[in-house]
């Protein structure tokens, strides 16, 4: 977050980690408890006064955005979402842990506490909420499974000689601007899941033109002169997906291929029982 900061906002790096805190188990990490901190939590440990929970923190710093990634379910309190609301027109709230057991709180309990106003988006599936006055909302899974995929792709195809973090912000950016304005509306900060297929694609065209044109990768074999946007490098990922179809080999009831195609074309399905 704070690397994105500097990037796209010409804030120091100093700057940006200042806009940045933590609360641990033991409370807010900050100077006077330099000695008991882990290496990756010195860069946040800011002179400022020692809060010994997060919602003595909310109160104090009163944040824009809340994000949860230690797995202590019910954490996202409705007093501390309170705190957020009343703090902002429109408070993010990211209960990432999952599974939802473990999640920091629900959409629903967000949407409560907040009278409807949240940016929500969490690491286990929520299911749609009806709003007061009838608007429906379906609130975002910030899953992996739109990156993750992009990414390598993106890697094998330019053979890409190394992936730094700012390939992951370049991909964060592009799948941010991928929901309308309807939909973000309607709590879908990210494109649905029945669409991720179409989104993989369009992200690996982007992710391609960005590690050409950075040099970490090369032009695609085949590929004589490098498309002019990322609608151009969409053809050129399309040709390289693979789609499991009929060509692959017909497969019987036991769970086999009947029948084979070419070594290179082959799709194995492994029998249910083994």
């Amino acid at each position: 977050i704070s690397q994105q900061l500097v990037r796209r906002h010409g804030l120091s790096l100093q700057e940006a980690r200042g806009c940045c805190h933590f609360v641990d188990s033991r409370g807010l990490v900050c100077a006077s408890r330099l000695r008991e901190l882990q290496h990756h939590k010195l860069p946040f440990a800011h002179d400022r006064p020692f809060l010994p929970d997060l919602e003595s923190a909310v109160r104090q710093l009163q944040p824009s955005v809340l994000i949860g990634v230690a797995a202590q379910p019910g954490a996202f309190t409705p007093s501390i979402l309170r705190l957020m609301s009343q703090h902002h027109a429109r408070p993010f709230v990211f209960p990432l842990s999952n599974p939802t057991s473990l999640a920091e709180c629900t959409a629903r309990q967000a949407s409560e506490a907040t009278e409807g106003r949240v940016v929500f988006a969490s690491g286990s599936p929520n299911a749609p909420l009806q709003l007061p006055g009838g608007r429906q909302v379906f609130p975002a899974q910030a899953n992996n499974a739109y990156v993750f995929p992009a990414v390598g792709h993106a890697a094998v195809i330019t053979r890409c000689s190394s992936i730094p973090d700012a390939v992951f912000l370049e991909a964060a950016e592009a799948l941010g601007a991928m929901s309308t304005t309807q939909q973000l509306a309607q709590g879908q900060l990210f494109p649905p899941l029945s669409r991720i297929r179409a989104a993989c694609e369009h992200l690996t065209a982007h992710l391609v033109q960005f590690m050409v044109a950075s040099g970490l990768g090369q032009l695609p074999e085949g590929v004589a002169e490098a498309p002019g946007d990322v609608q151009g490098w969409l053809g050129v990922v399309r040709q390289r997906c693979f789609a499991p179809s009929a060509a692959a080999g017909e497969v019987a009831a036991g769970g086999r291929v009947q029948q084979q195609q070419p070594a290179a074309r082959q799709l194995v399905v492994a029998d249910s029982k083994l």
